[in-house]
């Protein structure tokens, strides 16, 4: 027996909680950087849906740019 086994809790289930479907722009180019080729896209819009919610991806006035 392994000296680790039954030394921890045992691991929990993971259950999916929403999926999200995402609004993206054009890519922004960030150029090269420490872990490669950057470039971010920013979420503009989208919308979420769970087995106990669903809802409206907004963006809030002001906070790009």
């Amino acid at each position: 027996m392994n000296e680790c086994q039954g030394s921890y809790p045992p691991i929990p289930g993971l259950q999916p909680v929403m999926s999200i479907n995402a609004l993206l722009a054009d890519g922004e180019t960030l150029g090269h950087c420490v872990e490669g080729y950057r470039v971010n896209y920013p979420i503009i819009g989208g919308h979420f849906t769970g087995p106990q919610l669903k809802g409206t991806v907004q963006l809030f006035l002001g906070w790009q740019h």
